[in-house]
Parts: structure tokens; C-alpha cells; sequence
């Protein structure tokens, strides 16, 4: 499994704990893919005040 932003974000909270457990995923990939896609949409969405 890759930690790419399309991939993660189509995955439930639970098959990526699943994966983090298997090993087949790290935490840190997690974070950081959802930072990235936070900072690739939130200009347009303006979801967040501070990240």
C-alpha cells in the first residue's frame, strides 16, 4: 500500500489503522498525506483557520 493522497483518502479510518497495524502503512505517511491535502484544498475551501 502507498501513502499517496488519492489512495488514503479514499480508505475508512479503519482499513488504514488495519494498515498501519500490518505494517503496510506508517503513521507518519498518514499525516503527512492528509497535511498535503489539506494544503492542496483548503484555499479553496477554507475548512481550516490553522493547521
Amino acid at each position: 500500500m502507498t501513502a499517496e493522497d488519492s489512495d488514503l483518502a479514499s480508505l475508512s479510518a479503519r482499513d488504514i489503522a488495519s494498515a498501519v497495524r500490518a505494517r503496510s502503512l506508517r503513521a507518519v505517511d498518514v499525516v503527512t498525506s492528509a497535511l498535503e491535502r489539506i494544503r492542496r484544498v483548503d484555499p479553496e475551501l477554507c475548512a481550516f483557520a490553522e493547521v
